[in-house]
C-alpha cells in the first residue's frame, strides 16, 4: 500500500518441525508443533534502500512465535533489529522493535532523500547533490501482523544526519528566498529530527537549517503518505556580531513562524 515498486528475492532457509497435529477444536498448530522456518534474503529494495545479504529465521516455541536478531547492511550502514512478536489484551498480534534496534550511518543520495527522507525532514523534498550519512535511533516500533484495518502502526524515534549536504528544491527555495543572497546555498543538516509515524502520517520536530550567520529555518509538523502536508516554518534571525542597541536584543528574540499547508 505505501511502495508498490519494492522487491525482494531470496531462497528458502534450512526449516525443521517436531510435534503433535492438534486433536481438539480451539487448538493451534502453534500451541501442538515447535519448530524454525526461514528465508536467505538476496535482494531488498524498498523507497531506493538496498538491504545487503541476510538471513530471517522465525521459531516456534511453546506456542509464542521467536524472531532471531538481524544482522545486515542498508545502504552501506549497519542495521541491527531485535525484533519480537507480541500480542495484547485486545488479541492483536503486533511485531515490535525496542531501543536495541537501530541503524548507523546508512550512505544518503537523491533517491533516497527524495522517496524517504522528505517525509521525516520536509526540507529535502527535490533537494539535488544530496550525499552525507544518516541514522536511526528508535525509542519503539509496532507494526500490526494480524489486525483489522483500522489498526495502524505506530513507530517513534530520531533521525540523525551527519553533515548531510544539499541544494535545496523549489520548496525550500520559496523560505529562503525571503532572504537576499547572491547565489543558491548548499545547506547542511546536522541536527536530529524526531518522528513518530502513526498510520499513513508523519510527524516531525526539531528540523534546523542554519542559512550562514543570517539565520536560521525551523520547520515541524505533519505529512502523510500521499504527500499531504501540515507544517510550520519558523524563522530566528542572527543579531550582528557586534552589540547594537535595541537591535541585537530585537533580532535574537523575534522569531516569525508562518503555517504551510497544502501537497
Amino acid at each position: 500500500e505505501v511502495e508498490p515498486n519494492a522487491s525482494i528475492a531470496g531462497t528458502p532457509h534450512g526449516w525443521k518441525l517436531s510435534g503433535t497435529l492438534p486433536d481438539k477444536d480451539g487448538v493451534s498448530l502453534l500451541q501442538t508443533v515447535n519448530g524454525e522456518i526461514g528465508v536467505n534474503l538476496d535482494v531488498v529494495d524498498v523507497f531506493g534502500m538496498r538491504l545487503g545479504t541476510t538471513t530471517i529465521v522465525a521459531r516456534a516455541r511453546d506456542g509464542k512465535i521467536e524472531i532471531d536478531p538481524i544482522d545486515a547492511t542498508l545502504n552501506s550502514g549497519r542495521l541491527h533489529l531485535e525484533p519480537t512478536v507480541i500480542t495484547d489484551k485486545q488479541g492483536i498480534t503486533w511485531l515490535h522493535f525496542g531501543p536495541t534496534s537501530a541503524l548507523m550511518d546508512a550512505v544518503v543520495n537523491e533517491e533516497v532523500s527524495q522517496r524517504v527522507l522528505s517525509y521525516a525532514a520536509s526540507a529535502l523534498y527535490q533537494a539535488t547533490r544530496v550525499r552525507g550519512r544518516v541514522s536511526l535511533s528508535l525509542n519503539e516500533a509496532f507494526i500490526p501482523i494480524a489486525a483489522g484495518p483500522d489498526v495502524q502502526a505506530r513507530i517513534d524515534g530520531d533521525i540523525l544526519f551527519d553533515s548531510v549536504e544539499f541544494m535545496p528544491g523549489p520548496f525550500l527555495d520559496q523560505l529562503i528566498g525571503l532572504f537576499k543572497q547572491e547565489r543558491r546555498p548548499l545547506l547542511v543538516l546536522h541536527d536530529p529530527v524526531s518522528i513518530r509515524i502513526v498510520g499513513r502520517m508523519i510527524y516531525q520536530e526539531g528540523l534546523i537549517i542554519p542559512l550562514g550567520t543570517v539565520a536560521a529555518i525551523g520547520i515541524e509538523g505533519a505529512v502523510d503518505f500521499d504527500q499531504n502536508i501540515d507544517l510550520v516554518a519558523s524563522f530566528a534571525f542572527a543579531p550582528p556580531r557586534k552589540e547594537v542597541p535595541v537591535l541585537s536584543d530585537l533580532l535574537a528574540n523575534t522569531q516569525i513562524q508562518v503555517p504551510i499547508k497544502g501537497t
